[in-house]
């Protein structure tokens, strides 16, 4: 954990007093979190701005979705991980079953937010603050990985081998058909509606819905990882 955690000094003074932690990985070689360098840094900062954005008009913690509170009985405990959660949500419903829970998203503004309420309740979530196109993880960590609307295919690997053998995965995110519903959405983002799945051989696949949702435009699997 120290590893996967760990913050140079000088993005600790812009953390300080926050409760957040950066990953190590998001930092790069800047000064500071806010001074990026390079054409892809220049980018990211950008999309950081836009959710920062968003979610400095976002003030109400949503429900936890439903795909993860209809399949509660398969939860357990231990470490969990939430990759791209946002306001926190579906941490927060992990973290009130049991779980201690890693929530991970580019935006401070959702994960000050999550911190907060985090305290409020007094539960274990660590709110890390990193860029999700580049971002590692440590081999064999996590009894649970949740992944809700992110997708970025270079990520797959890093999520397989960041499960422990026996850990539970759910996925859930757009497919193809959301630019019937959105057609400014950015296609880099989508899958094919059976794509997914693909992604975790040698798991055990025990919900596969590719076109879930009222326009068919979400794909989800539930799976567990082979023990062996």
């Amino acid at each position: 954990m120290a590893e996967f955690l760990s913050v140079c000094e000088r993005v600790s003074r812009k953390l300080a007093g926050t409760g957040l932690r950066a990953c190590q990985n998001w930092i790069h070689k800047s000064e500071s979190v806010s001074e990026v360098s390079g054409n892809g840094d220049v980018a990211l900062k950008a999309d950081q701005e836009k959710w920062n954005h968003r979610y400095a008009r976002e003030h109400h913690i949503d429900s936890p979705d439903e795909f993860l509170v209809s399949h509660a009985s398969m939860l357990g405990t231990g470490l969990a991980l939430d990759i791209a959660c946002g306001l926190g949500a579906n941490s927060i419903f992990l973290a009130e079953c049991g779980y201690s829970v890693h929530a991970v998203d580019i935006s401070y503004n959702a994960l000050l937010k999550l911190h907060r309420e985090a305290v409020l309740r007094n539960l274990p979530i660590q709110p890390v603050v990193a860029d999700l196109d580049d971002f590692s993880l440590p081999p064999l960590k996590y009894s649970l990985i949740i992944v809700f609307y992110f997708f970025s295919r270079d990520l797959m690997p890093r999520i397989v081998a960041a499960l422990k053998k026996g850990g539970l995965l759910f996925y859930a995110t757009y497919n193809t058909r959301h630019l019937s519903v959105r057609p400014e959405f950015n296609k880099d983002y989508l899958i094919q509606p059976d794509e997914l799945v693909q992604y975790f051989s040698g798991f055990d696949i025990l919900v596969h819905e590719p076109d879930a949702g009222e326009k068919r435009n979400i794909s989800r699997v539930l799976a567990r990882k082979e023990s062996r």
